[in-house]
């Protein structure tokens, strides 16, 4: 990437307020902004992360527990009977 490339994308991010600068003298520093970003990760991620976490930490405690139908969910799905047709109601998982 170009120096000219690198500083158009710098004064990209400068008006989106995602970074902040300081000028000393010729250089000018660039620093993360971090409440955009912040705000960015709360409207984007979490939203999506929150569920997965609570899908983990379910699996977690049923994995602890020794649910034993989990095991044979993980069985069929790898090692399916042959010619046995499973419908979505008749398994446990």
């Amino acid at each position: 990437m170009t120096r000219q490339g690198v500083t158009q994308h710098l004064d990209l991010l400068e008006a989106a307020n995602l970074v902040a600068t300081v000028r000393h003298g010729r250089e000018k520093l660039h620093f993360l902004n971090p409440v955009p970003l912040q705000e960015i990760y709360e409207r984007w991620i979490a939203k999506f992360e929150r569920p997965r976490l609570n899908a983990l930490s379910d699996l977690k405690q049923r994995l602890e527990k020794g649910n034993d139908s989990i095991d044979l969910c993980l069985r069929d799905r790898r090692y399916p009977a042959a010619g046995r047709k499973s419908s979505p109601t008749s398994s446990p998982c």
